[in-house]
C-alpha cells in the first residue's frame, strides 16, 4: 500500500481543512475531518454517507470505506 500525504498550502490559513492522503492511488480523508470542516456533527455526516450509499450502492465500492479510528479520548 502506497501512502502519500498531501497538505495544501491553505491548510496553514485554515487549520480545520481536511487532510487528503493518496492511498493506493485514491484520494482519502476522514469523515471526522469533513464534519469538523463543515461544522456538522460526525454522526450526521455518517448518516448522510450511509443514505448516499443506500440510494446508490455502487458508490460504496469505490468511495467509502469504514475504518476504526481512536481519538485521544479513547
Amino acid at each position: 500500500m502506497q501512502l502519500t500525504q498531501l497538505t495544501p498550502s491553505v491548510s496553514a490559513q485554515n487549520p480545520s481543512l481536511p487532510t487528503v492522503q493518496i492511498t493506493d492511488g485514491h484520494a482519502t480523508t476522514l469523515s471526522t475531518q469533513v464534519a469538523d470542516y463543515f461544522g456538522k456533527r460526525h454522526d450526521a455526516v455518517l448518516r448522510d454517507i450511509r443514505c448516499l450509499v443506500k440510494k446508490c450502492p455502487e458508490l460504496n465500492l469505490h468511495n467509502f470505506v469504514e475504518v476504526d479510528y481512536k481519538t485521544n479520548q479513547g
